[in-house]
């Protein structure tokens, strides 16, 4: 029986029109995700596409599917697909064989009427209808994480790990409250502290005083200041004084020894008495 001529191609769904498009984006910039990690992808920007967006691969799909069904009356109408049906009927009267099993696998007809998809288009549809199976399979609903699944031993030492916390909390908490009362007690004296001394300072500069107070006021200071450095410089001018009047009495002793230099005080003779 001779084979089918190739029916023509249907359009392609809204969906597929746009997974054709961005398909290779997607990969760029995820070029380690796997083949139904990027389905997922694209379906999830699908579904969040604006309706204005998606209506253009509708319009485009709906435009196709037109020209795809005339398409379909002109395949159906030519020679080639009625040669095929005309074939097809005269081996279903041919009455079978003795050797013959007595039982045959017998083609489809909605199968068949079904071949005008390419083979690109079935094996796409079916590329997304087991991505979305695996997914289904794959995903926390179905297949738990075992990190997710907690025994009762992990719930014990849970347990422990939460009893630690709370402890270490109020720990914390009371560490916060007596840092806190220290804080405020020491901001409380800053406060008084600060309030005398702008109560004095208001207290001091509330009086105003004439120039000359003010002048008297300096002077006054002055006179101190020069009394201070001459009281600080006369030992000083003593100390120089006295040092040249020794140096000036010890000639003079060398050149009279009889008599006792001027400023250095004789033996005491029952000192000496006593040191005998």
């Amino acid at each position: 029986m001779p084979k089918a001529p190739k029916p023509p191609d249907k359009p392609l769904l809204p969906y597929m029109r746009y997974s054709r498009k961005v398909w290779d984006s997607v990969k760029s910039q995820h070029p380690e995700a796997k083949l139904w990690e990027i389905g997922k992808m694209i379906g999830q920007m699908w579904r969040e596409l604006d309706d204005r967006d998606k209506q253009l691969y509708i319009d485009e799909y709906e435009a196709e599917k037109m020209d795809y069904s005339e398409q379909v009356k002109a395949y159906h109408n030519s020679p080639g697909y009625q040669a095929y049906l005309s074939a097809k009927s005269r081996s279903r009267d041919v009455p079978p064989l003795e050797d013959e099993p007595r039982f045959a696998l017998q083609p489809n007809d909605e199968e068949e009427e079904d071949e005008s998809f390419s083979i690109k288009q079935v094996s796409a549809a079916r590329f997304h209808r087991n991505h979305r199976l695996v997914s289904d399979i794959f995903s926390d609903t179905a297949v738990p994480e075992l990190r997710a699944i907690v025994n009762q031993q992990r719930m014990e030492v849970l347990k422990r790990q939460v009893q630690s916390l709370e402890a270490h909390q109020r720990n914390l908490e009371t560490e916060l409250e007596q840092i806190e009362s220290a804080f405020g007690t020491k901001k409380r004296r800053i406060e008084e502290d600060a309030s005398k001394f702008a109560d004095e300072l208001h207290r001091l500069c509330a009086r105003s005083i004439s120039e000359e107070e003010r002048d008297g006021f300096f002077r006054k200071h002055y006179d101190m200041l020069l009394r201070q450095w001459s009281q600080k410089t006369e030992p000083r001018a003593n100390e120089d004084s006295q040092g040249e009047a020794g140096e000036g009495e010890e000639g003079v002793s060398e050149a009279s020894p009889e008599g006792s230099p001027e400023g250095v005080p004789e033996a005491d003779p029952e000192a000496e008495e006593t040191g005998e």
